[in-house]
């Protein structure tokens, strides 16, 4: 149960600072927020919200380096 919950809370937390960052920029006047290296290459942190399952079965969400990789058809994993 311990190996779910860490990957997941880094997910949020991460998502959650690149959200607060672009707010927070916004609120200051500033035209556009600076580009984000660290979100362009893990694009879960700027993309639209997903559930846990949507995550697992799309690699492309995972990292710039698997953005052509087709996602997981579910109905081939085990429930």
């Amino acid at each position: 149960c311990l190996p779910i919950f860490f990957p997941f809370n880094l997910i949020v937390g991460l998502r959650q600072v690149h959200f607060l960052s672009q707010y927070h920029y916004r609120q200051r006047g500033s035209e556009a927020p600076p580009s984000d290296p660290v979100a362009d290459f893990f694009p879960f942190i700027s993309s639209d919200p997903f559930t846990w399952q949507e995550f697992l079965t799309s690699p492309a969400l995972w990292c710039t380096l698997l953005q052509d990789q087709d996602p997981i058809d579910r109905s081939t994993l085990p429930e």
